[in-house]
């Protein structure tokens, strides 16, 4: 017989099966001559915490009397074969939570923070419970945390009272300022426990086919959070995976500074058939620091005929925007520039009607076409929204 340690692990089943299916440790599954603890059937520790947002039934749910022995109530019932491994806590009290409203209530479960009053995106929490574990006992599993909920959220803006959606949709955060959006998508919920299933045409078409497929309409990777956003975008896989996109007819978005405008302009002549979107005009300095390097960037993608520049940002960039909007509305013309209001960030410089009107005084040499398509034609046209 010939022993060579190799095991075989559960996720090589589970992509030949295609299902999400839990499996029974096998034998095979633990590699010969090698002690448990010194394999990945090791057991490990797991925290879970699981949320009912609209509550219980306190009179079903609390076991009589208290200490070992307890009898279990109806709602814990199930719970019987576990009983001896099981601590029921009752007559506790979370005072941050109130004043009980949705987005205090889920903001203070696993926090026990207050959270700060605000429609805005300077929301202030707490790092969760779960995160904490996570820090210490994350580097255990393959994943340190895995957020799940049963269904998706996607309200922005003002939720509940005054407090921001972001409190309301998010019960774990990794920092006071950084929540942990959950997954309702099954498929993606299996390909980050599992690897991601097809290629990227399969994906983008699993997503237009799923309940929420319909607003798809176009891509957009924050690479400035990568160590080497240039080294990212030209990449082998992001480049096939852009081929995917325009294969697709969906438009990308590309989010860059000026240092990196080299590789965004060998990607978009490389592939010419799809469409591109400056997003924010390229992250433009201040009008103080000098425009040359950037102006020439943006010069340069608009002899490009497949990119398309979004002018957003018009009230947090630092001094006069002005010279912004000339030069994109000069290298690109108006029926490739659209106007992005960047909301809500925007809301932390000025109120939307102050953003529309600093956008209408920069547009005021146009004609009324020209303001048209800037003010919504353009992006109507480049996403596709007036498609049945």
């Amino acid at each position: 017989m010939i022993i060579t340690r190799q095991a075989l692990p559960r996720r090589t089943f589970l992509r030949g099966l295609g299902a999400a299916v839990a499996l029974p440790l096998l034998d095979a599954m633990v590699p010969s001559m090698t002690a448990l603890a010194r394999s990945a059937a090791a057991p490990v520790r797991r925290l879970g915490f699981v949320y009912m947002p609209m509550g219980c039934d306190l009179s079903r749910w609390t076991p009589a009397g208290g200490g070992t022995g307890l009898e279990l109530s109806p709602t814990l019932q199930s719970l019987a074969p576990i009983a001896d491994q099981l601590t029921v806590l009752s007559n506790l009290e979370l005072k941050n939570a109130y004043p009980g409203t949705h987005a205090t209530s889920n903001a203070a479960f696993l926090s026990a923070a207050t959270a700060k009053w605000t429609e805005s995106t300077d929301y202030h929490l707490g790092t969760t419970v779960d995160q904490i574990a996570a820090k210490e006992i994350g580097h255990q599993t393959l994943l340190p945390s895995l957020e799940l909920s049963m269904d998706l959220l996607q309200t922005v803006g003002q939720c509940d009272n005054g407090y921001a959606c972001v409190y309301q949709n998010n019960l774990s955060w990794s920092s006071p300022t950084t929540p942990l959006p959950a997954e309702a998508h099954p498929r993606i919920v299996f390909e980050r426990l599992f690897g991601e299933g097809g290629s990227t045409s399969d994906r983008l078409a699993a997503l237009r086919e799923g309940p929420h497929g319909r607003p798809l309409v176009g891509i957009r990777h924050l690479a400035l959070i990568d160590d080497d956003p240039a080294g990212w975008l030209c990449s082998p896989d992001v480049q096939r995976g852009l081929a995917a996109v325009g294969a697709a007819g969906l438009p990308y978005d590309l989010i860059f500074r000026p240092q990196h405008y080299d590789a965004v302009l060998h990607t978009v002549r490389a592939h010419g058939g799809m469409t591109f979107v400056i997003d924010h005009l390229g992250k433009p300095p201040a009008p103080s620091v000098g425009l040359d390097h950037w102006s020439a960037g943006i010069r340069a993608l608009a002899a490009e005929p497949n990119v398309t520049c979004k002018v957003s940002q018009i009230v947090t960039v630092e001094g006069d925007f002005r010279p912004h909007a000339d030069i994109a509305l000069a290298a690109f013309g108006a029926d490739r520039v659209m106007l992005g209001s960047d909301w809500p960030v925007s809301l932390l410089a000025a109120p939307y009607a102050g953003i529309l009107g600093v956008a209408e005084s920069l547009l005021a040499t146009c004609s009324d076409d020209e303001q048209a398509q800037v003010m919504g034609e353009t992006a109507a046209r480049i996403y596709a929204l007036c498609s049945p």
